[in-house]
């Protein structure tokens, strides 16, 4: 459990240091992380969230139109590490650099 909780120490230390978060409030706007927090909670769940199919549309479609993009190698016999090398990390990779283009941070 510690790692875990390292790890996600170590991703948050990065988004801070390399100013991420920043660049997606900045993308959304005020109303845009406001808005939702205003909103949510357990009394206006089962009210609020069928009203998200459009943020939801809108923040995921750039991602999965990166990846309709992706041209993956043939994928080998399971477990074969090549799977990841040539699969998973491609994958990773291509999502990475879109969540950065969109917040307007150079990739790393």
């Amino acid at each position: 459990m510690e790692e875990v909780n390292e790890a996600i120490k170590d991703g948050l230390r990065n988004a801070i240091e390399n100013d991420l978060i920043l660049g997606g409030v900045k993308r959304v706007g005020d109303a845009g992380w406001s808005k939702p927090i205003e909103q949510k909670g357990i009394k206006n769940w089962r009210e609020w969230t069928p009203k998200s199919d459009g943020d939801w549309e809108t923040g995921y479609r750039p991602f999965a139109e990166e990846l309709e993009r992706i041209t993956l190698e043939k994928r080998r016999p399971k477990g074969d590490p090549a799977n990841v090398d040539n699969r998973v990390k491609p994958i990773v990779a291509a999502l990475r650099k879109k969540k950065l283009a969109l917040r307007g941070v150079a990739a790393e």
